[in-house]
């Protein structure tokens, strides 16, 4: 659950009204996103940007480990769920992290391989392409965990 964001009143219709985000608090800023996604829902799963989500994610929970780590009124047991989300997401951010690494430098070893066949004579691509469909021929997609 996000705060609703301390903005400026309203000085004429909401079209005509100028908000400057600049003097927005951070905290201000992540409610207004939740705000703004709310009346705009993804519509498919391709228009989710799953790396800048965790991000936002990590975001609020550290800003909601600021809050509650500075009150006296949240008993330590809430404190150390606080801190398990914060740590949980920031492994998520790692794991993503090297997904993406690993998936980038499969697609530059597929471009180095692709510039070193074109350099082989079409006997040569086609014993290539025999011998790689029997290594990985048995390979299947990991099922999606999205």
């Amino acid at each position: 659950y996000m705060a609703k964001p301390n903005l400026p009143p309203q000085s004429g219709p909401p079209k005509a009204q100028k908000l400057s985000l600049d003097d927005l608090s951070q905290e201000d800023l992540l409610a207004l996103r939740g705000e703004i996604d709310e009346r705009l829902p993804v519509k498919n799963i391709r228009d989710l940007d799953l790396n800048r989500e965790l991000v936002l994610q990590l975001l609020a929970a550290q800003r909601l480990q600021v809050d509650v780590l500075s009150s006296d009124d949240v008993p330590a047991n809430q404190q150390a769920q606080v801190m398990n989300a914060v740590a949980g997401t920031l492994a998520q951010l790692v794991r993503l992290q090297s997904e993406v690494y690993n998936s980038e430098m499969l697609k530059r070893l597929e471009s180095c391989t692709i510039e070193a066949l074109k350099t082989l004579s079409p006997e040569a691509q086609e014993a290539y392409f025999c011998r790689y469909e029997q290594l990985v021929g048995g390979f299947e997609a990991p099922p999606s965990t999205v």
